[in-house]
């Protein structure tokens, strides 16, 4: 969903490469389908349509704290 994304909403100027565009928008993308998941890993590597080792390996790749993402959502929800 777009909303889900903003900046596809407005466009910014910033001075990145598409290699940090790519990684953002990855990250971004990992952590909205976890959260859609209730950070259940398989459930959302399946959902992507990625094996769970691949998951946690991109979201490595991207800078994503997969423990401290759950604890972040864990702690908004109460």
């Amino acid at each position: 969903k777009v909303e889900h994304f903003p900046e596809l909403l407005v466009p910014e100027v910033r001075s990145r490469t598409w290699e940090q565009s790519t990684r953002e928008f990855q990250k971004r993308l990992l952590n909205e389908a976890l959260r859609q998941h209730h950070f259940q890993v398989t459930d959302t590597a399946e959902a992507l349509g990625i094996t769970r080792p691949a998951l946690y390996l991109a979201a490595k790749r991207v800078g994503l704290d997969v423990v401290a993402a759950r604890e972040n959502w864990e702690s908004e929800r109460g």
